[in-house]
């Protein structure tokens, strides 16, 4: 039997063989390696915004402390309770308070008697003195014990009113209608003027705190509305802010601006979905007339992405379909795709199945 040619029998290193039959004869023939499946780097949206994570405040958000020191008694509420304005928190220890408001009430209630006394003698001086039986020095005197009289008892009504007000200190209520995020005492606990007790917030109120590098703060268009969305939270939630404050001034430490998204009152109404401290993912809309190519964020598959030790990288194919291994910096994953910060330009290729491009490396 011939041998098929040497043209036909030859392959190159790597390629697998395959078997054609030629009439009665059946001759290896060299296999064509199939195209490498790739992806376009692509802008993600192809719309002027920028995406940024960042941070739920609220407008109203005290940390609670005592103003007298004392022994806590009572702890009412826990964290994550719902809790009105004016309502009581925590009790601390007020015994000794109690006896100094008795004593300083008993010490009023004498002065008003005292009052009485002076008030009663400086009447009948008065009567006497319009009927010629006393001198005027008898009528002086009895008016200046009226008058210090009178001067006393308003002295010891302020002081039982100041007692009593000192007292009413040892009762933390809540200052207003929100809810407790953190409780950090227990019973027993010793309370000091300035030591926070615990913390509430007024979910009526929110909003979110976005750091903008320096780069792109004077391209952000705060009469646009803002999109806010929930990354991390069970469920799509989303709203539309209409309300944006550029802060002035720059972080001293990133060199990045603040933008404050209030959030609608929509988002108050989500119960227990939303607080502060929580991560919120706001899109902004950028200045038509200045956003610059460059600027737009770059995609690309997730599964085009490989680990090179703790650097990440893609096979970047030419024109020639060679790929070429090629560090990148990542941004955010969102679903399939991967946002890229630097190392690739929008219109390249990268490959999408890493082991078959390292295979085909030159």
């Amino acid at each position: 039997m011939r041998s098929a040619p040497e043209s036909a029998t030859r392959r190159q290193v790597g390629q697998p063989w395959r078997w054609v039959w030629v009439g009665a004869l059946a001759a290896p023939l060299a296999w064509a390696e199939p195209a490498l499946p790739t992806a376009v780097v692509q802008a993600r949206g192809g719309d002027a915004g920028l995406t940024l994570d960042g941070t739920v405040e609220a407008r109203q958000d005290a940390r609670v402390s005592a103003q007298v020191p004392g022994r806590i008694t009572d702890v009412l509420v826990k964290a994550g309770d719902t809790v009105a304005a004016g309502q009581t928190l925590v009790r601390i220890d007020a015994s000794v308070a109690e006896q100094q408001l008795k004593a300083s009430q008993a010490q009023l209630a004498q002065a008003d008697a005292q009052l009485r006394a002076a008030q009663n003698d400086f009447d009948r001086a008065s009567q006497l003195l319009a009927k010629g039986y006393i001198s005027a020095a008898a009528m002086d005197q009895a008016r200046a014990q009226f008058q210090s009289a009178q001067a006393g008892a308003q002295a010891l009504k302020a002081q039982a009113t100041a007692t009593g007000t000192q007292a009413g200190f040892h009762v933390v209520k809540a200052p207003y209608a929100g809810r407790v995020t953190q409780v950090m005492v227990s019973v027993g606990d010793l309370a000091a003027p300035g030591v926070p007790l615990l913390q509430v917030f007024a979910p009526q109120g929110l909003r979110v705190a976005v750091s903008v590098p320096e780069s792109m703060a004077a391209h952000v268009n705060l009469k646009a509305p803002a999109q806010v969305s929930l990354p991390n939270v069970a469920g799509k939630l989303s709203w539309t802010a209409d309300q944006l404050t550029l802060l002035p001034g720059l972080d001293a430490v990133t060199h990045a601006a603040t933008v404050r998204v209030e959030l609608p009152a929509a988002a108050a109404r989500v119960a227990g979905a939303l607080g502060p401290g929580q991560v919120a993912r706001v899109k902004l809309a950028l200045l038509a007339d200045s956003v610059q190519p460059e600027s737009a964020t770059l995609t690309v598959p997730t599964k085009a992405v490989v680990q090179r030790g703790e650097v990440p990288a893609v096979y970047v194919v030419d024109a020639n379909g060679v790929p070429r291994l090629r560090q990148v910096r990542l941004g955010r994953v969102q679903g399939d795709r991967t946002d890229v910060v630097a190392g690739l330009q929008a219109g390249e290729r990268v490959a999408t199945d890493p082991l078959a491009a390292a295979r085909r490396v030159p």
